[in-house]
């Protein structure tokens, strides 16, 4: 379980063990529901921008979000162990994951859908 401050502060999501990403206000009003991971939620990266969401499951998978629709842009598999932290590059082109398998991985948002081994790969 997990929970972070949007970039903006004026909202806040917390991951569950349940899978599921919820959005709220500073009130405690939610606003959203983010569903799809298989397993309990391990962490929670943004974009700077605040745009998009990153998160890390014990499903061994991390997926991309668009925060303002909920919809899930991109899954990316290939750990072993669930990504204890997952991150967006500050330019929102590569996403980087490390897990308890011991890996650091890394994606490019746009086109792959597994990770590739370091070195971190640029968007083309």
């Amino acid at each position: 379980m997990c929970a972070k401050f949007s970039v903006d502060q004026t909202t806040f999501f917390t991951g569950s063990a349940d899978g599921k990403v919820r959005l709220w206000d500073t009130t405690g009003v939610l606003i959203r529901t983010f569903s799809g991971h298989a397993g309990s939620i391990t962490s929670v990266g943004f974009s700077s921008d605040g745009a998009r969401m990153v998160t890390g499951a014990q499903d061994f998978t991390a997926k991309l979000w668009d925060v303002a629709t909920g919809s899930l842009v991109r899954t990316f598999s290939g750990h072993t162990g669930s990504p204890i932290k997952a991150v967006i590059s500050p330019d929102g082109s590569k996403v980087l994951t490390g897990s308890a398998d011991k890996r650091l991985d890394s994606g490019t948002p746009p086109r792959a859908r597994q990770y590739a081994p370091l070195p971190v790969i640029p968007v083309l």
